[in-house]
């Protein structure tokens, strides 16, 4: 059985990478483990957030009612699909998830034209990835739809 994890980073928009593996579930002996990786834990108290701090919060928060709503469709579809959530360094957690969890295959989104910075690191990002762990990983990005 596959073991594939779909990295998900809080501040990226593209949940494709789920829709990707739910697909390539509902035809293959898969195992999916969801983790979404925010680089704030929340905050119980604290004092009003900054407009930009706010802001990151909504779409924070939009990601994850798409996600957990992804992951409902494919629960009630039959397919095993476990969520996590993690705070922290998105590199580091994926790569203790993975070391954890015994992952053959870590899918993850191409991040958007807007976020040429990612772009830029992603490459980067993956080869250590790959070299920590020596897991397979699939880059899934947006189909262009005209």
């Amino acid at each position: 059985m596959v073991k594939l994890l779909v990295g998900i980073d809080a501040k990226m928009t593209g949940l494709w990478s789920v829709v990707y593996a739910l697909n390539l579930a509902k035809r293959m002996d898969i195992k999916i483990a969801v983790l979404l990786v925010s680089d704030t834990a929340p905050q119980t108290l604290s004092p009003s957030p900054s407009a930009g701090e706010e802001t990151s919060e909504k779409d924070e928060t939009a990601i994850k009612r798409r996600l957990e709503k992804l992951i409902t469709d494919g629960r009630s579809e039959g397919i095993s699909i476990d969520y996590y959530l993690a705070y922290g360094s998105y590199k580091e957690e994926i790569i203790k998830f993975i070391k954890e969890k015994g992952i053959t295959l870590l899918v993850v989104d191409f991040p958007s034209p807007d976020r040429k910075e990612a772009s830029e690191k992603l490459p980067e990002l993956l080869g250590e990835i790959k070299l920590r762990t020596h897991c397979r990983i699939e880059v899934v990005h947006q189909k262009d739809v005209k």
